[in-house]
């Protein structure tokens, strides 16, 4: 059972905030619950009760996307009304009093995002190159990237300066986010367990707090074209990315036959065969993204040199029928991966939020299905057009990034000042 609260009123300036909030709750007290017994009561009563912010882009090609804060929550039929009542402490009685315990949430998130930042720099590199242009990344890189990074950073540093005001921002957040009109609840479960639910409907919403008038808050992509992270690593994470949908070129499920070869053939010979790289990856999404992303890779200019030759390769490209039926076998193993029951509730939520229909699935599907080499070769204008405009982010070695600082067009470390 997930209770979903949209957020896209929030502002940009609030958003990291609630990165914080759901670091915190659940894991300070409340004023029903000291941190400890909170712990103890959800391990006994539940199979988890799991604050998160997510990020839904819109099916229809479009730059639009949907932001919600929510309340994850696995119980058994018989712990319902507990499961509640645990959730209910936690979105509305969470106490941001606890100044000593609030640092040492907030130093130990900091640790673990440059751990993160390092060991997995591949997903932020990509992250922050959409961010330049695109809305959805953008946010995405305030809530859990290098933006995230750098507004922890300077909470942390100035912690006994900023404590009071962090407690009061947090307390108006939560009166922002958890009325009723902005709730959505998916359940998965049998039909039985389902009216269940519905019959608890009115103690879900028990408590919320009034609802007040929102709009739509703005959020603003970096506009940075090329960006340097220097770290003290000997390796480097090396995204690329651009948008073909500002050029007319509409998504197609050859796209997704696309992603199976650079990843399995092309980028993996070339990144991570020939270049050294212990990784490499690529996406296409429907609002017209595309991007390629190395993972602990020696190179730099090589790396982009080869996602820019993606072009030649695709208009040359020419397999046997075999290879050309693998491709297309493969991208549907990952179309079509066997889903827990949580799984296919999660996905039939992520569908509803996002606009994603049946008839939209069956299309990817005909399209994978009826697609040739021609229809790969067609590809190279699109990327092509996608790469016009690039946008390139890296984190890496500090003195490699230096020695090739022509690439970016600005350069600073990843961690401190």
């Amino acid at each position: 059972m997930d209770y979903l609260f949209d957020i896209r009123h929030i502002p940009e300036e609030k958003i990291p905030l609630l990165s914080i909030l759901k670091a915190l709750m659940g894991s300070v007290d409340t004023e029903d619950y000291s941190y400890v017994d909170l712990v103890n009561e959800i391990n006994l009563f539940t199979g988890g009760v799991s604050p998160e912010v997510n990020i839904y882009g819109a099916s229809d090609g479009s730059q639009e996307f949907r932001s919600k804060f929510e309340i994850r929550i696995r119980t058994l039929d018989a712990n319902l009304d507990k499961a509640m009542d645990l959730a209910q402490s936690m979105m509305m009685r969470t106490l941001f009093t606890d100044e000593k315990r609030i640092y040492e949430l907030l130093a130990q998130g900091r640790s673990r995002l440059l751990s993160y930042l390092r060991e997995s720099g591949n997903s932020a590199a990509v992250t922050r190159a959409l961010s330049s242009y695109a809305p959805r990344s953008r946010y995405a890189d305030l809530i859990g990237g290098i933006a995230f990074y750098r507004y922890l950073d300077d909470l942390v540093e100035q912690y006994e300066s900023r404590k009071e005001e962090l407690r009061q921002e947090l307390e108006d957040l939560v009166r922002e986010i958890f009325e009723p009109s902005s709730l959505l609840v998916s359940v998965t479960g049998s039909k039985e367990e389902f009216v269940l639910v519905k019959s608890r409907a009115e103690k879900i919403t028990e408590g919320l707090f009034a609802d007040t008038e929102h709009t739509d808050a703005v959020i603003h992509p970096t506009g940075e074209t090329a960006e340097g992270f220097l770290d003290a690593s000997q390796i480097q994470y090396v995204a690329l990315a651009g948008n073909f949908s500002e050029a007319g070129y509409k998504y197609s499920g050859a796209l997704r036959i696309f992603r199976c070869i650079m990843n399995y053939e092309y980028l993996w010979q070339n990144i991570r065969v020939r270049g050294g790289a212990y990784g490499c990856g690529c996406g296409a999404m429907r609002a017209g993204d595309i991007y390629f992303s190395s993972y602990r890779d020696p190179n730099l200019s090589r790396s982009l040199d080869v996602y820019r030759d993606t072009v030649e390769y695709l208009r040359n490209f020419d397999v046997d029928e075999r290879d050309m039926t693998r491709f297309i076998i493969g991208t549907f193993s990952e179309l079509d991966t066997p889903l827990t029951p949580c799984g296919m509730g999660r996905r039939s939520l992520t569908a509803l939020i996002s606009g994603s229909t049946l008839e939209m699935i069956q299309q990817d599907r005909n399209e994978i299905l009826l697609a040739d080499q021609q229809s790969i070769r067609d590809l190279a204008d699109v990327i092509e057009a996608a790469f016009a405009s690039p946008h390139i982010c890296v984190i890496g070695n500090e003195e490699k990034l230096k020695a090739e600082a022509d690439v970016f067009a600005h350069l600073e470390p990843l961690a401190g000042k």
